[in-house]
């Protein structure tokens, strides 16, 4: 699982870089020091290295990201479907 900024690394406040986890046997994540913001999520049943760091890599999967919104305290749900 990957979160990316939608305004992109270099537009948000505080970004250290895409956040990633890897999910548990039933596919359920979680990420906790996500900045306030909205943010798409990735998931891919396999990927070498950080592929999703190069945006001709990232070009292919534009739309394919999910959008949440992070707010302050809030938890988010989301559902993800497997990229190849």
């Amino acid at each position: 699982m990957v979160l990316i900024p939608e305004a992109g690394p270099a537009d948000s406040a505080g970004w250290q870089g895409p956040l990633t986890t890897a999910t548990d046997q039933n596919g359920a994540f979680s990420l906790k020091a996500a900045p306030m913001g909205a943010y798409r999520v990735y998931a891919w049943t396999e990927l070498a290295g950080a592929a999703y760091r190069n945006a001709d890599f990232m070009a292919a999967y534009t739309n394919d990201g999910v959008a949440v919104t992070i707010s302050k305290g809030a938890r988010a749900t989301v559902t993800a479907r497997l990229l190849q």
